[in-house]
């Protein structure tokens, strides 16, 4: 992420849902035809959420044909604008080093499906630990607590140390650092972007797209071995 900060265009890094809604507006029929043809499967993940899948601009956020399209799931959209995201408090970073970003975000899509269903917010308890514990070794390592400032940060050190020295910085915390959605960490609803704004997806929406639940136990278990690792 701090790479993409350091070699992205500023309007791209802060490009956020109504911007997305106007660019895409123009393609309703080419967006359709590469949701059906990517069986709403987020293309950076893995995970299928038919009905709540987000479309990726594949060569620019312009008017495009159905091939330069991609479904993407919302965490793993966020994370392609990270200074929009991050402002909004979208996303927080854990220190995973031993983990694969796509492992995350397939990760948060299982539990946040699980921790929203009437029986399963208790038996995550120990999933939320180890995620506490991850977002504060995460924080130690920026010496902050702003995610956003961390992201200006690094081009401060661009301009006031050279460009070698930012990317040496960079490099370092890309190597340890991941990220969760912040609805995972607080137990809140889903959101999507509306033409009245972000507006909750109705529960038994986002628990129909998800699809029938897991076994809760071995879910959450699973979850903490990863985590605690």
């Amino acid at each position: 992420m701090f790479r993409d900060v350091l070699t992205g265009h500023p309007r791209l890094l802060n490009l956020g849902a109504r911007d997305h809604a106007l660019i895409n507006a123009t393609m309703t029929a080419e967006i359709a035809t590469a949701l059906k043809s990517g069986d709403w499967t987020c293309h950076v993940c893995g995970v299928r959420l038919e009905g709540l899948m987000e479309i990726d601009h594949l060569k620019g956020h312009r008017k495009s044909i159905a091939a330069e399209l991609a479904p993407i799931c919302q965490f793993c959209h966020d994370l392609r604008h990270p200074m929009w995201a991050m402002a909004r408090k979208r996303a927080f970073p854990v220190y995973a080093p031993d983990l694969a970003q796509k492992e995350l975000s397939r990760m948060a899509w299982a539990l946040l499906g699980e921790m929203t269903r009437e029986e399963g917010g208790a038996v995550f308890e120990g999933v939320l630990g180890a995620i506490s514990e991850r977002e504060s070794a995460a924080f130690d390592l920026l010496q902050g607590e702003n995610m956003e400032s961390a992201l200006e940060a690094i081009l401060v050190i661009r301009d006031r140390e050279g460009a070698e020295k930012a990317k040496q910085v960079a490099t370092t915390l890309d190597e340890s650092l991941r990220y969760l959605p912040v609805c995972v960490r607080d137990g809140e609803p889903l959101t999507r972007w509306t033409p009245e704004g972000f507006r909750q997806v109705p529960l038994a929406l986002f628990h129909k797209a998800m699809g029938p639940a897991p076994d809760l136990d071995r879910l959450a278990s699973a979850a903490a071995e990863l985590l605690s690792a």
